[in-house]
């Protein structure tokens, strides 16, 4: 016969897009310590809430009050303390170490 048995092995790696969470902002929590800072975030605060009247109705849904109290706070930390700064990571390996790295790759060539 003309026909060989043909063997192989085939592996297959499958990938899933992985989707980039958005990080939440985060106020900076730390202003409030700051007597003077406190004072104008509540009084903000009471402002914000005296101006909606809306959330005192009856007809709407519960969800809907939730949520408009949940943006009404997060609108006035944010203008009031602002965003807090995002952390810089260490670097993984330091100078001398990616130094002695790149000896070592010298001296193996």
């Amino acid at each position: 016969t003309t026909h060989f048995l043909v063997r192989c092995y085939v592996s297959v790696k499958l990938k899933c897009p992985e989707k980039r969470k958005k990080s939440a902002r985060m106020p900076a929590l730390e202003y409030l310590r700051d007597r003077s800072k406190s004072n104008e975030y509540s009084n903000k605060i009471a402002e914000k809430f005296n101006n909606c009247q809306d959330l005192h109705s009856e007809n709407r849904l519960l969800e809907d009050k939730w949520k408009e109290l949940k943006e009404a706070i997060c609108d006035v930390s944010f203008d009031v303390i602002g965003e807090r700064s995002r952390k810089k990571k260490a670097e993984h390996l330091s100078k001398e170490t990616k130094e002695l790295l790149k000896e070592r790759g010298e001296i193996k060539k």
